[in-house]
């Protein structure tokens, strides 16, 4: 859907538009998020947003972006196109440098995870562990429960991306491209996840 707003302003506005979005963006392109040269690139200014989503259609709802880049977009909404467009270059990489598509371990890692162990103690039926490394000293505290079937002892807690490690023994599998739906998905507030799994090896387990 065009834009009503950009069609009625004179050729000098749309040019003081695209330099006040440049230095509100650092002057780099909403989706790749690569430098913006007026010399040297073709660039759009596109809704954020999309109108058919309820975007406004104001410069509060505008974005520059290189054209080839808008062009080549995966989605309507800038900024799903924007987390695609990191998921594919993720991909590239790891298939440049390994040979294979991404696996959960190459994402946290391009997103500062897997970087800290967690220091923890179990007291009664509760664990106990804060995020030093963070500058978190808090304790945070939650109760522990016990499988009947397995005899399997499991809590739920929030944790820093930091402390997430991959184990790829239990999940050797890549990330396919079928992830865009999820993504899309997860993003609009509406997840088809279930609640992410985890464990934690205490130093004897590792000695065994």
């Amino acid at each position: 859907m065009g834009s009503l707003y950009l069609t009625r302003i004179k050729p000098n506005e749309r040019e003081e538009l695209i330099k006040k979005l440049l230095e509100a963006q650092n002057y780099k392109c909403f989706i790749c998020r690569e430098k913006v040269d007026l010399t040297l690139h073709q660039v759009d200014i596109d809704h954020v947003v999309p109108l058919k989503l309820g975007g406004k259609d104001d410069p509060s709802n505008f974005a520059i972006t290189h054209s080839s880049c808008n062009r080549s977009k995966q989605d309507s909404d800038l900024r799903i196109a924007r987390i695609l467009h990191n998921f594919s270059k993720i991909s590239e990489k790891t298939l440049r440098e390994k040979g294979v598509s991404p696996n959960l371990s190459d994402i946290l890692s391009e997103y500062g995870g897997s970087r800290y162990k967690l220091k923890f103690k179990i007291e009664e039926k509760k664990i106990k562990f804060s995020f030093p490394e963070l500058g978190s000293n808090s304790i945070n505290e939650y109760p522990i429960f016990v499988d009947e079937l397995s005899g399997f002892r499991y809590f739920f807690g929030l944790f820093p991306i930091e402390y997430l490690h991959h184990d790829e023994r239990i999940n050797p599998r890549s990330i396919g491209k079928n992830i865009t739906k999820l993504i899309k998905e997860f993003f609009l507030k509406r997840p088809q996840l279930h609640i992410t799994l985890g464990y934690i090896i205490t130093k004897m387990e590792l000695l065994k």
